[in-house]
């Protein structure tokens, strides 16, 4: 750390004990609740999370939301990189990393969500590493994207799963005259760049309703009306292989399904009442989320999957159909020469959590495990060898956000350069200092900042500090003469090589200001809700 010798100066901490900072009071991130510190065996990259309440009433007091719900970057200390408030709007889920024209590029869905149902409802949004957007994609046929799944392929084409009600009899399947409302479950692969449908299946035709293990008359729904279509399937997952096929995940059928990626056909089913192979009690899944292809080796392909263990009447307790009192993760083996699948590898949360909805399961580049458990709102990474957790946070900034929970979580390598400029503050203390206070939304490249006084249009320099959190603060003497004459106050941004990347705007100093939040949070009952 570089000072000027003529002022005493001292890093004072960055973000307050309300989630809020100096230079940008209009953001407050969640705070993670690290229960395990990230071990250098941890992959690289950074923590990529949407977390959310779903909580139904509107009241702000409520203590089991975020303060913002809104897409994040963090690092492994917990330390935010990114705030999405301002870029995406509405809810956002499944924010990623992917590729697009050979770049990285953010990823997200945005929209609207019916928290009784567990739909959601708009269309996924690109960002380049300046945070500005590239491309919104949207469903075909007339058809509107659902949050679950979004998934770029080759970066040409994305795979995209739709919740489509249409009318049919339900009597085959225990309905009465009433019931006439389901949902088909739609898959389509869309060309980014024109929108064409280039492929499409629904689950109506090759996935009879009698397949579900969500019978009519249970949650979600009865199917009185489209609004609310029995939900027999609920696909929550599509992936596609370096031969075409495609993988999909059906919530409500506790099955798997491996595609023609030209006719649609089922190939082969794994779990559900007509599984194609036999496997252990150990490898038993329920209402499973995430199913991704890892790859194949002459007869035997490599599925991961989250494995929920249990349904869910709501978002807050009440499991249905469980199998055990914990989610996990699972590797498995499929062997399509004699029918049988091995477990391979298994994680469970150091806390034995059950996430009974959503939930995600991602292996990284070094072969770690990295576990979002969905509504139980934590993630934690897992140690290839032997599985041992090397990283577990909470989503719910310690005692605030009870009902915080995160539909996926990831971890991925990122370079951020906002298009925006860093926001600074100058702030007057009662014991004659003078508080500079620096942030840069998004910002992963800057190392160090150097402060600076303006008087009479000319500039004088402060000290040079080391970046130390998403804000960096400098304290100076208020009594030094330069400090004293000075009009205005500026800071630079420095990379690793000493370049400025970027320069805040000049700004007076203000009286100094307390920060508070109202402490009087209550934890509210949250409503029965549908799947996710």
């Amino acid at each position: 750390m570089k000072f000027s010798p003529f002022l005493f100066a001292t890093l004072v901490p960055a973000c307050l004990a309300d989630w809020q900072y100096r230079s940008r009071p209009d953001l407050s991130p969640p705070r993670l609740n690290i229960t395990i510190a990230a071990t250098e065996a941890v992959g690289a990259g950074f923590i990529f999370v949407a977390p959310y309440s779903a909580n139904r009433d509107v009241k702000q007091d409520a203590t089991d939301k975020p303060e913002q719900p809104a897409a994040y970057i963090f690092r492994d200390n917990g330390d935010l990189i990114w705030s999405s408030v301002g870029y995406f709007s509405g809810f956002v889920s499944n924010f990623q990393v992917t590729k697009y024209k050979g770049k990285d590029t953010l990823l997200a869905f945005e929209g609207t969500i019916d928290l009784l149902h567990g739909h959601g409802y708009g269309h996924a949004t690109l960002l380049d590493e300046h945070y500005d957007h590239v491309l919104n994609i949207r469903g075909g046929n007339h058809k509107i994207l659902d949050l679950h799944e979004f998934r770029i392929v080759d970066g040409k084409t994305a795979l995209v799963e739709i919740y489509d009600q249409v009318p049919l009899d339900l009597s085959p399947y225990g309905g009465n005259e009433t019931q006439k409302w389901i949902v088909d479950a739609l898959v389509q692969e869309l060309d980014l760049h024109t929108g064409k449908v280039l492929f499409e299946w629904h689950s109506l035709d090759h996935v009879s309703p009698s397949e579900s293990v969500l019978s009519l008359g249970q949650r979600p729904r009865e199917g009185f009306s489209s609004f609310d279509a029995w939900d027999y399937f609920h696909i929550n997952s599509v992936d596609k292989d370096d031969q075409g096929n495609y993988l999909v995940s059906g919530r409500h059928v506790s099955a798997l399904y491996k595609l023609d990626g030209k006719t649609g056909a089922i190939i082969w089913q794994l779990g559900g009442k007509g599984s194609n192979f036999t496997f252990s009690d150990e490898l038993e899944f329920a209402f499973q989320h995430d199913a991704r292809f890892q790859g194949r080796k002459g007869s035997i392909e490599y599925i991961s999957l989250f494995d929920n263990g249990a349904g869910s009447n709501g978002h807050q307790g009440g499991d249905k159909g469980k199998i055990r009192d914990y989610s996990t993760g699972k590797l498995l083996a499929l062997n399509t020469s004699d029918w049988t699948a091995t477990l391979i590898q298994q994680v469970e949360h150091p806390d034995r959590v059950l996430g009974a909805s959503q939930g995600n399961t991602q292996i990284l580049p070094n072969g770690n495990f990295f576990v979002n458990w969905g509504q139980a709102g934590t993630i934690t990474e897992f140690r290839a060898n032997d599985s041992e957790p090397i990283f577990n946070a909470y989503l719910d900034s310690f005692e605030v956000g009870a009902g915080v929970q995160n539909y996926r979580g990831f971890r991925f390598e990122w370079t951020g350069k906002p298009r925006e400029p860093p926001a600074i503050v100058a702030v007057k203390e009662k014991d004659s200092s003078l508080k500079l206070y620096v942030s840069w939304n998004g910002d992963t490249e800057a190392k160090s900042w150097r402060f600076y006084a303006v008087h009479k249009g000319k500039s004088t320099f402060l000290g040079e500090s080391e970046r130390q959190s998403f804000e960096t603060s400098l304290v100076v003497d208020l009594q030094d003469y330069q400090v004293q004459e000075a009009d205005l106050f500026f800071a630079e941004s420095i990379d690793g090589h000493g370049n400025v990347l970027s320069q805040t705007s000049s700004v007076n100093p203000n009286p100094e200001v307390k920060f508070h939040h109202d402490g009087g949070h209550r934890h509210d009952q949250q409503a029965v809700l549908g799947d996710i």
